[in-house]
């Protein structure tokens, strides 16, 4: 038997590596929390950015569309 193949090298991985693809390893470091917390954050603020800007653009357009159907004229002369 070769004395240079174990089982760690016989199976071609190693038994101390503990990280799975697509698993979040949550033990990392202090900074690398406070970073994904950041990330999170500005995501969440971006968003919530986007959602406002388009609502305020929706209000805009309401606005213009009342202001313009309020300058035609009555067609019979009356004013309300």
């Amino acid at each position: 038997m070769n004395k240079d193949i174990t089982p760690a090298s016989a199976g071609g991985k190693n038994p101390r590596d503990k990280s799975r693809p697509g698993i979040i390893d949550s033990s990392g470091s202090e900074a690398t929390r406070e970073l994904r917390d950041t990330a999170r954050r500005r995501r969440d603020s971006e968003e919530k950015l986007q959602q406002h800007l388009q609502e305020s653009k929706e209000h805009a357009e309401e606005k213009k569309h009342l202001e313009e159907s309020a300058d035609v004229p009555d067609p019979e002369g009356k004013t309300p």
